[in-house]
């Protein structure tokens, strides 16, 4: 079975905004064994089969890596023993299931798999960084980095991603302010900067509404407001897609 390209660059944008690198950099990093090495990792994984369906430069947190998706034709487990056998089989720790993560590191640089079922084939997503820019991509970013969408005024930032061929990108913010102060600023915002609210919120005393999404020519941009957690604070989390999905 073939992938789907529109898929592939879904299934990436949601492993980019639910902070693709992020979850396996609270998880444990070992030392890279085998005969492969993170600087021939993609020919390694071509030579094992996998066929490359997207490649991009992303950008978490200020630390900028190259991330590429290879898909192969035989399921999770066959796919995970292969890794195993070229990168080291201590680095992949799979016990069933759809997914595996792993991340390795060499001298100089950081390299993680998240490997997933698809059906009978498999989807490894491959990402690969320095190890100055991995050490800042787990770092908070210490600015507001997107800049297509304006920063909630006092809010801190929490996390930023961009697929730099996917025009798009992801920034989560926190604040104290109230849902309501917060959908109110963007929407004044963006409304003054030529973007249109296409759901917009019905007149008249309603619940507050947590996403809002815009449209300017062939961008979207989507504000979505998830309620206070522990700390009292509210968080934002901030899309937006340069141009329309094919």
């Amino acid at each position: 079975m073939k992938p789907d390209n529109k898929k592939i660059r879904l299934l990436t944008a949601i492993l980019m905004l639910s902070a693709s690198c992020a979850a396996i950099s609270y998880g444990r990093v070992f030392q890279l064994f085998g005969s492969a090495t993170a600087g021939n990792a993609s020919q390694t994984l071509t030579a094992l089969g996998g066929v490359t369906a997207y490649d991009t430069e992303i950008n978490i947190n200020g630390g900028n890596g190259r991330l590429t998706v290879f898909h192969f034709k035989q399921d999770i487990r066959l796919v995970v023993e292969l890794l195993g056998s070229a990168f080291g089989k201590n680095n992949f720790n799979y016990s069933g299931g759809t997914l595996c993560l792993a991340s390795l590191k060499s001298e100089n640089s950081v390299l993680q798999f998240v490997i997933s079922s698809l059906n009978d084939n498999t989807i490894v997503f491959k990402l690969e960084q320095t190890s100055a820019e991995h050490a800042a991509s787990r770092a908070k970013p210490a600015s507001h980095l997107m800049n297509s969408i304006p920063a909630f005024p006092g809010s801190t930032p929490l996390f930023f991603a961009e697929d730099k061929k996917n025009g798009m990108s992801m920034a989560t913010a926190a604040t104290t302010s109230s849902p309501d102060e917060i959908r109110r600023f963007f929407n004044s915002r963006l409304t003054a900067s030529g973007w249109e609210n296409i759901i917009p919120r019905p007149a008249g005393p309603i619940a507050f509404s947590p996403t809002a999404i815009y449209q300017k020519k062939s961008e979207i941009s989507c504000v979505f407001v998830i309620p206070s957690n522990n700390a009292g604070e509210n968080q934002i989390v901030m899309l937006h897609k340069q141009q329309a999905i094919e």
